[in-house]
C-alpha cells in the first residue's frame, strides 16, 4: 500500500525545492488526515491482515497508525522499518526548476528509470537490492502471517517488479518495461495484490 496523501511543499522553499529536500529525506511531511479516508479502498478487507510492515518515515507511520484506529484489528502487529524508506534520489541532479516547472513529475520518472539503468541515483542499486532481500527475508519468516506493507511509489514499484523479475539489477532496461514516464505510478493508498509462488500471497499497499 503506498501512503496517505501528503503536501511535500515548505514554507518559503519552492515546490521544486521542497520535493528536493522530500526525495533526499531531508523533508519528512505528515500526511494529510483529513483527506485520508477519501483514498481508502473501503472494500478492501483490512480485517484480515495480522501483520503490518511499514516505513518508518513520518508518513508511513502516520498512514499505519490511521489504519490501525480506523480500519486494522487492534491486536494486528505492526513493524516500523528504515528498509521501507522511499528508494533515495536527488531531484536537482534529474532536472533544472525550468524543466520540472515545464514537465512536473513526468521527468522525473523519466530521469529515475534512465539513472537507475547507470546505477547513479543517489542510493546504490547495490544497497537497494540488499533492502529488498532483507525484506524478503522478513516475509519469509512470516509466511503464517497476512502482511500489508505500507511504503512509498519507487520502492514499491521496483520491489514489485524485483519480485517477478529476480534479474532486475543485473538487466535493469526492464524498469522500462514497468514504468510509463508520462503515467502516475500509484496513486496515494493504492493497493496492488502480489501473488508471488515462494511466499504466501500478501498486499503491498
Amino acid at each position: 500500500m503506498k501512503i496517505g496523501p501528503y503536501a511535500p511543499k515548505i514554507n518559503r522553499k519552492t515546490k521544486y525545492e521542497s520535493i528536493n529536500l522530500l526525495t533526499l529525506q531531508k523533508n519528512n511531511p505528515s500526511i494529510i488526515k483529513k483527506e485520508f479516508n477519501d483514498f481508502i479502498n473501503k472494500d478492501f478487507r483490512f480485517e484480515g491482515i495480522n501483520l503490518v510492515l511499514s516505513s518508518n518515515l513520518l508518513r508511513g507511520k502516520e498512514t499505519t497508525n490511521l489504519l490501525k484506529k480506523n480500519y486494522l484489528n487492534k491486536n494486528t502487529e505492526i513493524i516500523f522499518t528504515p528498509l521501507l524508506k522511499e528508494i533515495l534520489f536527488e531531484v536537482n541532479n534529474f532536472c533544472s526548476e525550468e524543466e520540472y516547472k515545464e514537465h512536473k513529475s513526468n521527468i522525473i520518472r523519466e530521469k529515475f528509470i534512465e539513472r537507475f539503468g547507470k546505477n547513479k541515483l543517489f542510493e546504490s542499486n547495490e544497497n537497494i537490492k540488499k533492502r529488498f532481500d532483507s525484506l524478503i527475508k522478513i516475509i519469509e519468516n512470516k509466511k503464517d502471517k497476512k502482511i500489508l506493507i505500507i511504503s512509498h511509489t519507487f520502492f514499491i514499484k521496483l520491489f514489485m517488479i524485483y519480485l517477478e523479475n529476480p534479474n532486475l539489477f543485473i538487466n535493469t532496461k526492464l524498469l522500462k518495461k514497468h514504468i510509463n514516464p508520462n503515467k502516475r505510478i500509484m496513486k496515494f493508498c493504492e493497493i496492488n495484490k502480489v501473488k508471488i509462488s515462494k511466499f504466501k500471497r500478501y498486499e503491498v499497499l
